[in-house]
């Protein structure tokens, strides 16, 4: 019962992966102990686009199923010691184990391609899902959770100011 609660208390119940709280928990212990280890960490912002407008558009279901499908996207491509988790309504953040600036910028590629690749018309309407990302790293931006999180959502804010549908690496 204990670790049901303790489950309950981690996870986004829509999407089933980490939410805030618990992502930004074990964010902070992996940056700690990264630190003390001398290894590299990486961190992935992403935002869906237009999100509101698919929302008002066909309505919260079809929002919420485009929420779903996104991480069905994303799952694949994650590994094992990454962590996924919620951030907010539409936002998500990915931290990545062992990852330099160039292999965290390919990953977000992928995750972008996957994202434009749902086909949407399982909810009875097309349209497309895309998503804005940001990428940063602890060689740029340190061990400190904030300021990768920090970075990487100015890097997310230069990808929806450029066009949207991008991936945009934190410049100093």
């Amino acid at each position: 019962m204990q670790m049901a609660f303790q489950h309950l208390a981690q996870t986004d119940a829509l999407t089933g992966i980490s939410n805030r709280d618990y992502f930004t928990k074990h964010a902070e212990q992996a940056l700690s102990d990264a630190s003390k280890k001398n290894k590299l960490r990486g961190l992935i912002m992403f935002d869906l686009d237009n999100f509101k407008s698919i929302n008002d558009h066909y309505g919260h279901s079809t929002g919420d199923w485009v929420l779903k499908q996104v991480i069905e996207a994303c799952k694949p491509i994650c590994r094992k010691e990454d962590c996924i988790g919620r951030i907010g309504g539409e936002e998500f953040a990915i931290l990545l184990h062992g990852s330099d600036l160039e292999s965290a910028t390919l990953m977000a590629e992928r995750f972008r391609e996957q994202i434009a690749a749902i086909n949407t018309s399982d909810t009875g309407h097309n349209f497309n899902a895309t998503a804005s990302f940001g990428v940063t790293t602890t060689l740029r931006s340190g061990y400190m959770f904030d300021s990768l999180l920090s970075h990487a959502d100015q890097a997310l804010y230069r990808s929806k100011h450029e066009g949207r549908n991008r991936v945009s690496i934190f410049q100093a």
